[in-house]
């Protein structure tokens, strides 16, 4: 097949369904509702087509003068051609003509070569954890959270604009507009509040196969809002897991292993224009999405 039978080009509102199937494929729990987010909050895709098929995609969400790079898929009868540098190389071209020279992402083992040809360097890893819900309920029960005295508060979407402030401080870019988003869907939200001040935040939301906890940003050391969460968590009849990525740093990785949680993956964090890279962040526990930060 020749190069003359795909195109590279953004991607369009009519491409969800498509790109949706193409996660699906890759076995991810991402959500229909999660590429929706690429056409609602400031964000770039690019997408190759063949005919009327998309067969690959690379999409960031921008939070100058950052991005995140994430789902970065070739179809299987098309890999192996060039499509996936074309895609990177067309995305990354597109953010810095918009102004955004740095960008991060995570590369899955075995592709850290491919993102190093196209300019990017490690500087950090991720680890992915689940935990089957059924093996939950006996493991937290060996570690009660704390009651709900007002330290840890389930928010409604009243508390969003305090959470925003909070986390722009903390995480250092404008992630409002997403954020804004994955509250309304939340199946819970919790804060963690000192002198009336949010000081520290946890979402969990639907996954295809259960639910995914981040993010999670707290400046405080203790594991208060992990368990008030996984305490809270309807379970329902039927097997579901709770799924997070987290930096590798030692203490956090304790805090989910404590509780039962298993590492089932870890990546390479990498970066292209940012010098020195992203330094590691004290406050970050749990990410929005290997593709949200």
């Amino acid at each position: 097949m020749g190069h003359c039978e795909w195109a590279v080009r953004p991607v369009r509102v009519e491409d969800v369904h498509s790109i949706w199937r193409l996660c699906q494929g890759e076995g991810w729990d991402t959500t229909l509702a999660d590429i929706e987010d690429l056409f609602a909050c400031p964000a770039l895709g690019m997408t190759a087509v063949s005919g009327d098929e998309v067969v690959g995609m690379a999409t960031a969400f921008i939070y100058p003068p950052l991005a995140f790079i994430g789902n970065v898929i070739v179809a299987p009868g098309f890999r192996g051609r060039g499509l996936g540098t074309m895609l990177v190389s067309a995305l990354v071209s597109d953010l810095r003509r918009r102004g955004v020279y740095g960008a991060v992402l995570e590369a899955r083992p075995g592709l850290e070569s491919f993102y190093r040809h196209l300019g990017f360097r490690s500087f950090d890893r991720t680890v992915r954890y689940a935990l089957e819900l059924p093996a939950r309920l006996s493991r937290v029960a060996e570690c009660p959270p704390p009651g709900m005295d007002g330290s840890v508060i389930a928010t409604d979407q009243g508390m969003v604009h305090e959470i925003c402030r909070f986390d722009l401080h903390s995480f250092g870019t404008d992630r409002s507009c997403l954020l804004q988003r994955l509250q309304r869907r939340a199946v819970l939200t919790l804060a963690r509040l000192s002198e009336g001040r949010v000081q520290g935040y946890l979402m969990v939301r639907p996954a295809a196969c259960g639910f995914r906890l981040g993010p999670w940003v707290d400046t405080d050391s203790s594991s208060s809002l992990l368990l008030t969460a996984l305490s809270m968590l309807p379970t329902g009849s039927g097997a579901a897991r709770v799924t997070v990525a987290s930096p590798a740093r030692p203490e956090v990785m304790a805090a989910f292993e404590a509780v039962g949680f298993r590492a089932v993956g870890m990546g390479e964090r990498m970066c292209v224009g940012l010098d020195g890279g992203r330094p590691s962040n004290p406050a970050i526990w749990a990410l929005a999405g290997l593709d949200r930060g």
